[in-house]
């Protein structure tokens, strides 16, 4: 049998003296931490090596995150790049979003645009980036600076202008449109001049007076009763008068006048007399028509 005879706890007695402070303790180990980039990837939920990542203090319970496909992935085996695991958890990626609204340049005098000049040349598309549109656009400008400024040969491709005039003298500044060498297509130069050849029927002879006029260019071309005269000379007599540039044609049916047109030396144009008689042509020439270029283009009857 026992017996309470008392408690002998006295009251609680007054807060000692802070006692003196302890040594510091070891670092811990640090906390999870989470990494970003494209270096893990698949959907793999067993542990895959990843030595790209260049993580080199893994610990489990750590987490990589790819930015492109939105895949989240737990280290399983901590470790250096080459030893470290990890393990695909979820993709946190959500679905994409609507269309916002296009949006708008309030002042576009004052937005300067970068670009690069395109490597090949392409037409501007709708919906392509303004640096994209004005690269190809300064591709396009260079090509057409460089066409317009540079003289087209038969091997660089270049600037020319187009003509199918005779008048023409000055060589390299234009060209011939080329379907005028075609034959086959009607009215172009190559086509007329082979209508002309196949009319051809006699080949007529005279004599060219050279002591009046020296001859750049005659064509002489009967057709049937039809005779052809056409003459490009200098003139090379200075009296004044009628002069025969030319005889022995086929005799002409009657007397024909015609006229001569003229250029002389400073350009200027004028017009001489000119008559067929019986087999000779003669023209009537001032004493200054001296040096000046003739052309006659007649058409005469003959018997």
């Amino acid at each position: 049998m026992r017996l309470l005879l008392g408690n002998f706890k006295g009251p609680e007695g007054k807060q000692g003296p802070e006692g003196k402070k302890g040594n510091t303790g070891d670092t811990g180990q640090r906390g999870s931490r989470c990494t970003s980039g494209t270096s893990v990837t698949g959907t793999n939920t067993t542990g895959t090596k990843f030595a790209s990542t260049g993580i080199t203090d893994a610990l489990i319970h750590d987490y990589y995150m790819n930015t492109d496909t939105g895949n989240l992935y737990e280290c399983t085996v901590p470790g250096p790049a080459d030893v470290a695991e990890w393990t695909y958890i979820c993709n946190i990626k959500g679905p994409i979003g609507a269309t916002g609204p296009a949006g708008s340049i309030s002042d576009i005098n004052n937005q300067k645009p970068t670009y690069t000049e395109s490597t090949s040349l392409a037409n501007i598309e709708s919906g392509e980036t303004v640096k994209t549109a004005f690269g190809k656009l300064k591709k396009a400008l260079s090509l057409l600076i460089t066409h317009y400024t540079q003289k087209a040969t038969a091997s660089v491709l270049g600037h020319v202008k187009l003509s199918n005039s005779a008048a023409v003298t000055q060589t390299g500044q234009m060209a011939l449109d080329a379907i005028e060498k075609n034959a086959s297509v009607a009215g172009t130069l190559a086509n007329q001049i082979q209508q002309t050849n196949s009319k051809l029927t006699d080949k007529v002879t005279c004599t060219v007076s050279t002591s009046y006029i020296t001859p750049r260019l005659l064509s002489i071309v009967p057709y049937g009763k039809i005779l052809r005269t056409s003459i490009d000379a200098t003139v090379t007599d200075n009296t004044t008068g009628w002069h025969t540039i030319m005889s022995g044609l086929p005799k002409v049916r009657e007397n024909q006048h015609y006229q001569v047109l003229l250029i002389n030396t400073n350009g200027d144009i004028g017009i001489r007399d000119g008559l067929f008689t019986n087999t000779v042509l003669n023209v009537y020439l001032e004493s200054f028509d001296i040096g000046s270029r003739i052309i006659v283009n007649a058409m005469t009857h003959i018997v």
